[in-house]
This record gives structure tokens, C-alpha cells and sequence, in this order.
């Protein structure tokens, strides 16, 4: 696999990852918001720099996006005790349990979905890949942004 098949690759599970995501109950965010969202479920609270990281977008568009959703009710911001200069973002009670009901939700029927001539064994194969290569970035101690466990 070379560069291009992979960031292919990716493109293709973020959108199919989005379109499952939305299909849970009625999710009324776009997706750059339930990105900001996703990334705070996993990490916990967050600076807004961080959030920029992991999701990839600039540090204007998430602050933005994070004005968005605490006037919506669904973050809680603070300014960094440790640093004045920094805003700290948490997931409300209420995204939090919208958060949850995403997390649970298996992969399998989007993977299934994309790969409409795969077989039950290519699908699990590709479910087992997939975990595997989780596991492996989480346990690495960095993702594709450089976050590491130092930063959360």
C-alpha cells in the first residue's frame, strides 16, 4: 500500500464512520462538531490546541466550533488554572450521554456496508486489522497528530 491508497483508505472509513455515527438516534451536529465531540469523549477534557491535533483541523475552525456547541449547551469551558492562557473543554452531561450511545455502536453494519462483496471472514478479518492497528497507535503513545498520553 503506498501513501495515496492509504490516506484513501482513511478517507473512506472516516465517511462511512460518519455516516454510522449519524445514523445514531438524532444527531443534529455537522461533522467537524461531532469530531470536536468524539475527541473529547476520548480523551477527556481537553485545550482547545489538542482538540486542533487530533481532529486536524485549525485552531480557528475548533474554537469556533466549540463556541458553537457551548452555547448550545453540550460543552463546559473554563480557562486552565495552570495556564490563564489556555481554555480547557468538557462534554456537558448531555453530550456525554450522546457520546456513550455512539461509542457503543458496533462498526460492523458501516464495514459491511462499504464492502457490500466482502464475506463474513473478510469482514472479521478486516474488523480484527482494524483493532489491531487501534490498539497499536493508542499503545504507541501517539496518534497521526503527534497527541501522546503527555498532552491529555
Amino acid at each position: 500500500m503506498n501513501l495515496a491508497e492509504l490516506y484513501y483508505v482513511g478517507k473512506v472509513l472516516q465517511d462511512c464512520a460518519t455516516t454510522g455515527m449519524r445514523s445514531v438516534g438524532e444527531s443534529r451536529l455537522s461533522t467537524t462538531e461531532m469530531m470536536v465531540a468524539e475527541t473529547l469523549f476520548a480523551l477527556g477534557p481537553s485545550a482547545i490546541g489538542v482538540i486542533a491535533q487530533r481532529t486536524g483541523y485549525a485552531q480557528s475552525r475548533v474554537s469556533t466550533v466549540v463556541s458553537a456547541l457551548h452555547a448550545r449547551g453540550l460543552l463546559t469551558v473554563q480557562t486552565d488554572p495552570h495556564d490563564r492562557r489556555r481554555t480547557i473543554v468538557a462534554l456537558s452531561d448531555l453530550a456525554l450521554e450522546e457520546a456513550r450511545r455512539v461509542s457503543v455502536q458496533s462498526a460492523r453494519p458501516v464495514l459491511e456496508a462499504s464492502v457490500p462483496n466482502a464475506t463474513r471472514e473478510q469482514i472479521d478479518g478486516l474488523e480484527r486489522a482494524m483493532e489491531t492497528l487501534l490498539r497499536a497507535i493508542e499503545t504507541g503513545g501517539a496518534d497521526r497528530a503527534g497527541v501522546g498520553p503527555h498532552d491529555r
